[in-house]
């Protein structure tokens, strides 16, 4: 009776560390990421709290049940072997849950002080940081026991125990706000439909800070573009598109939702798409209709499942998102709201990767370093900076990529979207090749040459032909919808024209439309092209329709970037830690015919340009005045939601086109 009652009181204190664990693992990465730009830098202050104390209940919950599996048949148990394994096992639980919070502790200090982590220790390396996860476990497992044994000898484990109840029901309350707020929006795909006219497969191809005025397609005098030239021939041409957002992330998900990011507030990464617009996309709307849907792109700055789109692509960046985890996503955002269901998946991913890396089993995917450096793993990769040839692995890198691409099409029996993301236009530095044609001979010993620029177009031009010609090959190529497209102009510019070309099954042929048009028209064409009436959430017009109205205003934002220098050769962006009242973005644009009126959010300035090269000016009488520019920015920001009052009125004007005349009063 004696020995059962003490096995009683260790479970009562494993279950006790097991709970203060799991929040101390909880705090430090809430900590982590409320310190940083993340999603959670978007949320208001009591959404932060309800992520804090909500999140720890379901890992808890678990942890607790899985203690009770270890520890409850020893209970019965008479023989002390059984009890002394039993024990052990349960200590092992908390003492797990800690290891894993010093292991990111230690991950975050490094790499945030002195710039290297689990992530910088490549092949035989990583296994120092597997060593360390062993020391770390050993560690917790003796420090826990010598606490377990105080704990037992000193009877004061009751007070503690009703300490890690009240931090459970305070969960609990803080998992039931979080539940009551999270029926605020339908995660049914609203416009949804079961029925198209037509349904080819559909290839979006963009590449990355494409400029037009570098494309022989669009009157370039080197012919960086033959294919896409081609390509333009047979369908629709736009001469003066421009993109929604100066990032990828933001402009993808405006090119996919069809909203713009001053709606979403998704400008740039870590922002996330939130509520309903998770789930109102071009690809949602299409998996409706049977299509199996592919993306390629590039994590954190571009992957869908990372901007919180959800019910999107069936595989993204090589990860499977199968019904069943659409389903558990659905239910623990039911549950405990989207934030903290997002919380969890990021918590997951972080260590998950991190403990692959670590014992070799699969390299973490360091997004940031690959695209901060131009060092893309995959398809599009520019070469490394310095102007050395690929290595042999760089050079399969792409077709290794690709071939994921080819397999996902052939299993298709439905048809397919796909959409690929291209890094090889990135920049700063471009892919160095011995079969160069403008920069033959050269090295590159600057940031943004145009003979590598060119080069890049041309390689970029090169693989778009390589990916149709395969796939035409193996599908049907008169049952495709090919749009080639781009994020943002070079530089993370917004006032560059961008490509944008449609090639339809049986469409336009050799059409041009001269009026400007925007990114966000590229899913409502899609949509028209299918028969299916764009949704009352979308934003943009089809292209089809011929009613393209010239002085239709276009919006696009520029993120707040702090700064930017270099570490060890590797190009360091800095993003603004985003706070109200416009969070990431630092400049609202509007587009009128071939003017471009920027405000300058932080500066209650106005930047008046003009877009060099565009096909269909207007005259300056045409044009908005000054105050007319200005109410109709600061309408847009209040129209949807931002709040105004820090915006010094009226706003000073710069004009950096000196052949500009300053608009009147």
């Amino acid at each position: 009776m004696k020995e059962r009652h003490g096995a009683a009181r260790s479970l009562q204190v494993q279950f006790v560390l097991a709970v203060f664990c799991v929040y101390l693992y909880i705090l430090m990465e809430w900590l982590f990421f409320v310190t940083k730009p993340s999603f959670l830098s978007g949320s208001g202050r009591f959404d932060q709290v309800i992520v804090l104390f909500a999140t720890p209940l379901l890992l808890a919950a678990s942890a607790a049940g899985l203690l009770l599996v270890v520890r409850l048949p020893a209970l019965a148990c008479r023989r002390d072997l059984p009890r002394a394994a039993s024990s052990a096992a349960g200590l092992a639980i908390p003492a797990v849950i800690l290891a894993l919070a010093l292991f990111l502790l230690v991950d975050n200090f490094t790499y945030t002080i002195f710039r290297f982590g689990v992530k910088t220790f490549i092949g035989w390396k990583s296994l120092v940081y597997g060593a360390l996860v062993l020391v770390l476990a050993a560690f917790s497992y003796t420090y826990l026991q010598d606490i377990e044994r105080k704990l037992l000898k000193s009877g004061r484990s009751g007070i503690l125990l009703f300490v890690a109840i009240g931090l459970l029901l305070v969960s609990v309350v803080f998992a039931l706000v979080g539940y009551s707020r999270s029926g605020s929006f339908d995660m049914a795909l609203s416009g949804a439909v079961e029925s198209a006219a037509k349904r080819p497969n559909i290839l979006i191809i963009a590449g990355d800070g494409l400029n037009a005025d570098h494309m022989s397609a669009y009157g370039y005098r080197r012919d960086t573009t033959p294919f896409i030239r081609e390509l333009a021939e047979r369908g629709l041409l736009c001469e003066n598109c421009f993109t929604n957002a100066s990032s990828s992330g933001g402009s993808i998900a405006s090119m996919m939702t069809g909203r713009l990011p001053t709606q979403t507030r998704c400008v740039y990464p870590p922002d996330i798409l939130r509520g309903a617009d998770s789930y109102r996309h071009l690809p949602g709307i299409l998996k409706t209709l049977g299509y199996r849907n592919y993306d390629k792109s590039v994590r954190h700055f571009g992957d869908p499942y990372d901007l919180n789109m959800r019910r999107s692509f069936d595989r993204a960046n090589d990860k499977e998102y199968t019904m069943l985890d659409e389903s558990w996503s659905d239910r623990l955002i039911s549950l405990f709201g989207q934030q903290v269901e997002y919380f969890m998946e990021k918590l997951y991913e972080r260590i998950g990767e991190r403990l692959l890396h670590a014992f070799r089993v699969r390299a973490i995917d360091d997004a940031y370093s690959r695209v901060a450096a131009a060092d893309e793993e995959g398809i599009g990769r520019p070469g490394p900076p310095g102007g050395r040839p690929p290595g042999r692995g760089e050079r399969k890198a792409a077709p290794k990529v690709m071939k994921t691409v080819y397999s996902f099409v052939r299993e298709s029996s439905a048809p397919f979207f796909v959409h690929l993301h291209l890094l090889g236009t990135h920049g700063p530095k471009f892919r160095i090749t011995p079969n160069n044609v403008f920069s033959a001979g050269q090295r590159e010993h600057a940031n943004w040459m145009d003979d590598f620029y060119d080069d890049a177009i041309l390689a970029f031009d090169n693989e778009v032909r390589n990916i149709v010609g395969r796939l035409e090959k193996t599908e049907n190529p008169d049952n495709t919808l090919i749009v080639i497209c781009t994020d943002h102009g070079q530089k993370w510019s917004v006032d560059k024209r961008l490509p944008l070309i449609f090639v339809f099954p049986e469409g336009p042929r050799g059409k041009r439309i001269a009026a400007n048009v925007q990114n966000l028209d590229i899913a409502p064409t899609i949509l028209d092209y299918l028969g299916i009436e764009k949704p009352a959430w979308m934003e943009g017009a089809s292209l089809l329709s011929g009613k393209i109205d010239p002085m239709r205003p276009i919006f696009t934002v520029q993120h707040n970037v702090k700064g930017q220098g270099r570490i060890k050769g590797q190009l360091r962006l800095e993003h603004a830690q985003p706070k109200p009242p416009f969070y990431s973005m630092g400049t609202l644009g509007v587009l009128l015919c071939d003017r471009l009126y920027r405000l300058r959010l932080d500066e209650s300035l106005l930047i008046v340009s003009q877009i060099r090269g565009h096909t269909l000016p207007c005259a300056d009488r045409e044009m908005l005045d000054q105050a007319s520019a200005e109410r109709l920015l600061i309408e847009h920001l209040e129209e949807n939601g931002y709040d105004t009052r820090s915006i010094r009125q009226p706003l000073s004007v710069c004009y950096p086109d000196s052949g500009l005349a300053p608009a009147p009063r």
